[in-house]
C-alpha cells in the first residue's frame, strides 16, 4: 500500500491546483471540488504583517517582502527551537563517564 506521505503529497498537489485553476486558466470546477479549497485558502492566506504593524505603517514593497519571507522565518524559528531543545535535553541527560 501507499504510504501516508505519498497520499498527503497528492492531496496537497490537488489543493494547489484547485486554488489557482480559475485565476490562472479561467477554468471553473464544480463547487463540490472548490468549495472546501476556497474556505481553506481564506484561512491559510493570512497577512502576517498586519499583526505586528498597521498597514499604513508599511509600504506595499515592505509588506510583500514580509509576506514572502515569513514562512522562511517561521521554519527557521521552528528548526532553531528544535535544535535548542535537543541540545538542552542532551546536556541535561545522565552524565557520561570521562574517558581520560
Amino acid at each position: 500500500g501507499g504510504g501516508m506521505t505519498a497520499k498527503l503529497k497528492i492531496l496537497f498537489g490537488f489543493y494547489q491546483i484547485c486554488t489557482v485553476l480559475s485565476s490562472t486558466y479561467s477554468a471553473r470546477l464544480p463547487d463540490k471540488y472548490t468549495g472546501w479549497t476556497d474556505k481553506l485558502a481564506n484561512v491559510v492566506s493570512i497577512d502576517w504583517s498586519g499583526f505586528f504593524l498597521p498597514e499604513q505603517c508599511l509600504g506595499y514593497d515592505l509588506r510583500l517582502v514580509v509576506s514572502a519571507l515569513s514562512p522562511v522565518v517561521l521554519i527557521a524559528l521552528l528548526m532553531g527551537t528544535g535544535i535548542a531543545l535537543r541540545l538542552y535535553y542532551w546536556r541535561t541527560a545522565s552524565p557520561r563517564p570521562k574517558l581520560w
